[in-house]
């Protein structure tokens, strides 16, 4: 049975200083996706301790959350890699159990889920279906798997603390001028990053 993480304002300020912690130690090749999802040892990775397919999971489920468009997904900025970090090199042992029973507990729902198995083997519109399902679900509290949310928030804060999220997926302007409290969306077209 895995720890209870609940969300409160501690936690979250904690998740956003380790995210922009991960940020510092992120400035590195990309090999590390690539490697990750062959299975290969990632040469220029710190710490290992998510092994080839937590890493394949994760890599899967969060070029699905945030698919690359127009603008870089989270594979392309580098999010598995910034969360591999995060767990392997600045998490406490207990960051790391919670992580590694949550990536257990994610992939055995798809395996025994109808049409499920191995998540990254799966075709896309296979793992798109099973995803939706369980996203569905967690939200409307008719699957209890909390690590969900831990794994999307993560995910998503990993994302847009990212270069490209900040500034391709964000307006970004390192020095924005005027603060305007109130304007019409219509106006700017995307939410701020700065």
């Amino acid at each position: 049975m895995t720890k209870s993480f609940e969300l409160n304002r501690r936690t979250a300020m904690q998740s956003l200083l380790a995210v922009a912690a991960a940020g510092m130690v992120a400035c590195r090749d990309n090999e590390v996706t690539e490697a990750a999802v062959s299975g290969e040892t990632p040469s220029k990775a710190w710490g290992k301790f998510l092994n080839p397919a937590e890493m394949a999971l994760l890599t899967s489920v969060a070029g699905l959350i945030i698919p690359q468009t127009d603008t870089p997904g989270a594979v392309e900025a580098g999010v598995p890699e910034t969360i591999q970090d995060l767990v392997s090199n600045w998490g406490a042992d207990d960051l790391r159990e919670h992580w590694r029973a949550g990536l257990s507990s994610v992939s055995e729902h798809f395996k025994s889920a109808e049409g499920g198995g191995v998540f990254a083997e799966l075709s896309n519109d296979q793992q798109v279906l099973l995803l939706s399902a369980l996203d569905t679900g967690v939200y409307k509290k008719t699957i209890e798997l909390p690590f969900y949310k831990d794994l999307k928030t993560t995910i998503a804060s990993a994302y847009y603390m990212s270069e490209p999220g900040a500034t391709e997926e964000l307006e970004y302007d390192p020095v924005p001028g005027d603060f305007k409290g109130c304007i019409d969306f219509s106006e700017v077209g995307k939410a701020w990053a700065t």
